[in-house]
Parts: C-alpha cells; structure tokens; sequence
C-alpha cells in the first residue's frame, strides 16, 4: 500500500471520530419506553440535546415485521421541555401527560410543534400533569 492508500484509510478512519466528539451535534436522551400491552408498538419519550438547545419528543416504532417495512416516526414533538410520561391505557390508546403549568415566562410554557390525534390505527390522547 502507498503513501496515497495509507493516508486514504487514515482520513477514513480518523474523521468519523473527529466527528464524533463535536459537541455541536444533537443527541437522543431516552427517558422513558413504554410498550403496547399486545406488544406491537413501542414508544419513547426522548429529550433531544444539543449545545445550546433541546427539545422533547416522543418517537412510535411497530415491532417486527409490517407490510410497509419497519415503522418509525417522530410522533409528537414540543419546543423545549414539557413532556412528562407516555403510557399506553390500552392495545391502541397512547396516553401523552405534559407540563400545563403556566409560568410568567411564556417560553417556559409547554408549546407543542407537532401534536397529532392519531398514527396508523393508534389514538392519542394529551393529559396535562396534575
């Protein structure tokens, strides 16, 4: 192997490191993984961190085989923080429980980006915190 060759695998091997040490990346926290009681769906309620900012979201995945592949999607998503449990009340019912506290800073209120009804054949319902 030549100087070129040597070099090529270096920078390939060395860069994807490199990259993984940047703190400007954003990073999954799992906080919580419920699963459905038939055992067909999971969810995970994640904080997605990064250095300046992060938010919460709540990801739904099918497990094992479905006619239109693996399923996965980011299924509600708020701006900041707020979401507090996931759980499921039955086979196709997903209860989502966030911060309603109203605070005299508004941007510290719970804001929903996305906040879907249903996915697939699962309801979902919102519960604020008591």
């Amino acid at each position: 192997m030549g100087c070129v060759g040597f070099l090529f695998l270096a920078w390939n091997v060395v860069l994807p490191y490199l990259i993984s040490l940047t703190p400007f990346g954003m990073r999954d926290e799992l906080h919580q993984t419920a699963t459905s009681p038939d055992g067909r769906y999971t969810a995970k309620l994640l904080y997605n961190d990064g250095l300046t900012f992060g938010y919460g979201h709540i990801t739904l995945e099918t497990s094992g085989w479905h006619p239109f592949g693996y399923g996965r999607t980011d299924l509600v998503e708020v701006a900041s923080g707020g979401l507090m449990d996931v759980s499921w009340q039955d086979t196709r019912t997903l209860i989502v429980e966030y911060d309603a506290t109203k605070n005299k800073d508004p941007n510290s209120d719970t804001y929903f980006v996305t906040q879907p009804k249903a996915w697939r054949d699962i309801k979902i319902v919102y519960h604020p915190s008591k």
